[in-house]
């Protein structure tokens, strides 16, 4: 289909039998992310598809199997940033109504133009959700799923956004968004393949503690340990942590009460990327911005992190960040410096202060682009995303700051287009919950004073 598209495209017969394509392979793009027209990206999509369905036993092929309409969901690929023509910069909308038209000339069947437009109008939802949002929030995923509505447009939706990420360029960067896209993928597939009485997450969550409980008692794990750990734990956590992930965590638990903190580094095999868990007593706001500071101090990356602490009498966290070191996983006198610092620094012998200065680094204030308290995206935390030059220790400066204000990071999403930083942040106020409605304008001040 690529090859056939691009020769035709080549000889000019692609711009005759659809000329709103053709405007669009000279047509340069205003997101500095992008290194090809718009017109050349569309194909580049197209190639993703192919070889995404090519691919032998993964994801992606088992996905492809069950496509129903594979025609639909080809022109909507070519035709996903038609819109970008429009005068008025409201390219979704306008592209949809396009690619309808193109699909209605060309002689597809309403079920397949509906589905098309469905994609064209909405193919950056899944990519704005799975960047901006805690996707382990039950709150998000069943918005996400509404909107979507259907298991097949899902399927259709992920392919096209998994290969609309990885058509632009930049390879570590679509790396990370297909990771955070395949996130959302699983738990709003199973959302929408869920039983569909009245359950909220609470008791999708205590009917899988249960399960979980009976499987890990089998791992030589103590039956009261496992009990407890399932029941301290929040449902998010439950729902979305692999059991031989949730094991290890309750083996870091009985480390951590013998005194010893616990950093693990584990290799994705799929992509550069390598896997941080630090396990260590939570003594309130702040671990997090610890964590990036050693982090910060040895030039590595952060992508993501999601963090966890145990509501128990002992208060113990369960931090997971997803790191690289110059774009590919960690060789081995990385990953044995991030152990032997994370631990000083957790244990007292060091501090994150001591440690930048001995590594020649120097963290300044950052003129933030903007800063926006995101939608309601769940009851009990708020969203905040900050917008700033990409600049070293940028991620330890905001979370350090955000310390300070006395409010808990639950999770980060940190993505960099070009040399802009777009990072979203799960945030809970200890004393309200969500934040205020001012709270952006009290982050970007406190980012911008200069501190020590």
């Amino acid at each position: 289909m690529h090859a056939a598209l691009s020769h035709m495209a080549s000889l000019g017969v692609l711009q005759r039998l659809v000329p709103e394509f053709g405007a669009l392979l000279h047509r340069v793009p205003a997101e500095i992310v992008h290194e090809y027209t718009i017109g050349e990206h569309s194909l580049l999509v197209l190639r993703n598809l192919e070889e995404m369905r090519a691919q032998k036993e993964t994801l992606y092929s088992g996905i492809w199997s069950s496509i129903r309409d594979p025609a639909a969901l080809y022109l909507a690929a070519l035709m996903h940033d038609v819109g970008k023509l429009a005068p008025d910069g409201q390219h979704l909308e306008a592209g949809a109504e396009t690619a309808e038209s193109v699909a209605r000339r060309l002689g597809f069947a309403e079920s397949s133009i509906t589905a098309i437009g469905f994609l064209v109008a909405n193919h950056h939802i899944m990519y704005e959700t799975a960047r901006r949002c805690d996707v382990t929030s039950g709150h998000t995923v069943s918005e996400f799923a509404q909107k979507v509505g259907d298991v097949h447009l899902l399927r259709m939706l992920f392919l096209l956004s998994v290969a609309d990420a990885l058509s632009v360029g930049q390879a570590a960067w679509a790396d990370m968004q297909r990771r955070f896209l395949e996130e959302l993928y699983f738990v709003a597939e199973a959302d929408l393949m869920g039983p569909k009485q009245p359950e909220d997450g609470s008791e999708r969550a205590e009917r899988y503690r249960r399960r979980l409980t009976r499987e890990l008692s089998l791992a030589n794990l103590p039956d009261a340990l496992v009990h407890e750990h399932c029941e301290v734990m929040p449902p998010s956590y439950v729902l979305n942590t692999p059991p031989e992930r949730i094991a290890e965590h309750i083996e870091a638990v009985i480390s951590v009460r013998k005194g010893k903190p616990v950093v693990r580094l584990h290799e994705d095999i799929r992509d550069h990327v390598t896997d941080l868990t630090v396990c260590t007593y939570d003594k309130g706001p702040g671990l997090l911005s610890r964590i990036a500071g050693v982090l910060f101090a040895l030039d590595i990356t952060v992508h993501s992190a999601a963090v966890f602490t145990r509501v128990a009498d002992d208060a113990i966290a369960i931090d997971t960040l997803s790191i690289d070191y110059l774009r590919g996983r960690l060789p081995y006198f990385k990953r044995k410096e991030v152990e032997t610092e994370l631990i000083r620094v957790l244990t007292g012998k060091s501090s994150v202060k001591e440690l930048l200065k001995s590594r020649g680094k120097i963290v300044q204030p950052v003129p933030v682009r903007s800063i926006q308290l995101l939608g309601r995206h769940s009851e009990s935390h708020s969203v905040i995303e900050v917008k700033a030059e990409d600049v070293d220790g940028l991620l330890y400066h905001i979370t350090r700051t955000i310390s300070r204000l006395g409010w808990n990071i639950l999770s980060a999403r940190i993505t960099t287009l070009g040399h802009q930083a777009i990072d979203s942040f799960a945030v809970v106020d200890p004393a309200r919950g969500r934040l205020r409605s001012t709270a952006a304008s009290i982050l970007k001040q406190a980012l911008e004073e200069r501190k020590s």
